[in-house]
């Protein structure tokens, strides 16, 4: 009798599981890609599926990110594009759709773009990497940009402002960091000049590099660093790969903060925060002019961070950053918010804003 009741309450236990299984794998598993052939030699991908809902849901991105009101191409009035092609490969329910060809609108421009699609709600994703400056310790990150970064870039950005014209500046910060690895194993760090100046300007549009052998950078990472670039090899999976792991691993990569700004307009620091879960807050900060590393603890609760300050135990100042929905032209962005703050003496007898 026992024997029967188990039998059977295996047999229904294995048809939930592998009814379970079998929805999971379904969720945009049955979507393909057909390549629909455009005039002017252009051709623009097509979801095919069974589910009606979600392959419409997914054409209607494509239409979108093409800027056409249907995949049928006699129904597409002043098509703009010319010699336009496709490429597409799916992986873990991701569709990543990369594209070339000319548009014309006004003039011809060239476009050399890509797109990604969650084939489980048809909607498209905006890709996320990890982030360069996660990899590194709470008081690395900026000695080595100093070390590694910082002087080229400065170079370049003087060149630019002498082609361009004094007082021109780019839209993108000196930080904005592209991360790769280079055929001899090297650490390649090139500069995020995408969109970066106007189009009038465009031929001055600065470019800068550098490559890290991996055994220089070690010590500067943490041990999420070490993680994601030596023991996964996170620089040799391909651009969806990199999307997919990003996905899974930042929720276990630490909170960094990494400030750049001036006391009172007039003081230059550098300063590098690690946020625990439990709002405890660690890290260094140091002034431009010395570079002698000062101490920082405190908390961040609610919408404050605060902070002391100190050099071989005696305080020597005090921060409180505040992290408001409201603009601050003192302010930066953090985590979709602003942040801007105040330093004060030991006592509080002086207080200055912070311009970060």
């Amino acid at each position: 009798m026992y024997k029967k009741v188990h039998t059977k309450v295996s047999i229904s236990l294995l048809i939930i599981l592998f009814f379970v299984f079998s929805s999971t794998l379904g969720v945009g598993q049955d979507i393909k890609f057909n390549s629909i052939t455009f005039p002017n030699d252009s051709h623009i991908p097509k979801a095919i599926g069974q589910d009606t809902i979600l392959v419409n849901q997914i054409n209607k991105a494509i239409r979108g990110e093409f800027m056409i009101n249907s995949l049928d191409p006699s129904k597409v009035e002043n098509f703009q594009w010319v010699s336009l092609f496709h490429q597409i490969e799916i992986s873990e329910g991701i569709a990543q759709i990369k594209y070339n060809g000319e548009r014309e609108y006004n003039t011809i421009y060239y476009i050399d773009k890509e797109f990604y699609i969650d084939l489980e709600n048809g909607k498209l994703i905006e890709p996320t990497l990890i982030p360069f400056h996660v990899l590194f310790k709470v008081d690395s990150y900026f000695k080595f940009i100093e070390k590694y970064w910082l002087p080229g870039i400065r170079e370049t950005l003087k060149d630019f402002q002498e082609c361009a014209g004094e007082g021109s500046n780019p839209y993108c910060s000196l930080f904005d960091i592209r991360f790769s690895k280079t055929d001899s194993n090297e650490l390649f760090m090139s500069f995020v000049n995408d969109d970066c100046v106007p189009r009038v300007i465009q031929a001055c549009t600065p470019s800068y590099s550098n490559s890290i052998p991996f055994d220089t950078i070690l010590t500067y990472l943490n041990d999420f660093g070490k993680q994601v670039l030596l023991k996964d090899r996170y620089l040799s999976k391909t651009r969806i790969e990199k999307i997919i792991y990003s996905k899974k691993m930042l929720s276990d990569a630490p909170e960094l903060v990494f400030i750049n700004g001036k006391i009172d307009d007039k003081y230059s620091f550098k300063m590098g925060l690690k946020i625990e879960k439990d709002g405890q807050v660690t890290g260094t900060y140091y002034y431009d002019s010395n570079k002698v590393s000062l101490s920082l603890n405190g908390i961040k609760d609610n919408h404050k961070i605060k902070l002391t300050e100190s050099l071989e135990g005696k305080l020597t100042g005090n921060f409180q950053l505040i992290i408001s929905d409201n603009y601050s032209r003192n302010g930066i962005n953090y985590s979709d918010k602003y942040l801007s703050g105040t330093w004060t003496s030991p006592k509080n007898s002086k207080a200055y804003t912070i311009h970060f």
